[in-house]
């Protein structure tokens, strides 16, 4: 009866892994880095953006990269302006972007209760 759908119109667990009773298989999750691109430019100044850039000189032992997510409000002569949540400005130099996009804006804050 192995492989027949079972009360309910359920297939039998043991009919897709073989007969063992295992779980069914999975792909392996790709290895590595994810791809990073770019996906912004100077038309999106006003967009909300999520970006991935090289720190300019880190220190020996401290990250090498940073992120930052806001308003696109400035990019001009190589240089982007973002207007962080807290209302700080991340100015990032734009031969240091690893990675780019726009994302949609933020939901709105819930009330506290």
């Amino acid at each position: 009866m192995s492989g027949e759908p079972t009360g309910g119109g359920q297939q039998d667990p043991a009919a897709s892994t073989g007969g063992s009773g295992d779980a069914p298989r999975r792909r392996p999750l790709a290895r590595g880095r994810p791809r990073m691109v770019v996906r912004i430019g100077p038309d999106d100044v006003g967009e909300r953006v999520s970006v991935r850039f090289r720190l300019p000189e880190p220190e020996a032992g401290a990250p090498t990269e940073s992120e930052a997510v806001g308003w696109l409000r400035d990019w001009r002569e190589g240089v982007l302006t973002i207007e962080r949540r807290d209302g700080s400005h991340a100015v990032i130099d734009e031969g240091d972007l690893v990675a780019g996009r726009t994302v949609p804006p933020p939901p709105p804050r819930r009330r506290p209760r």
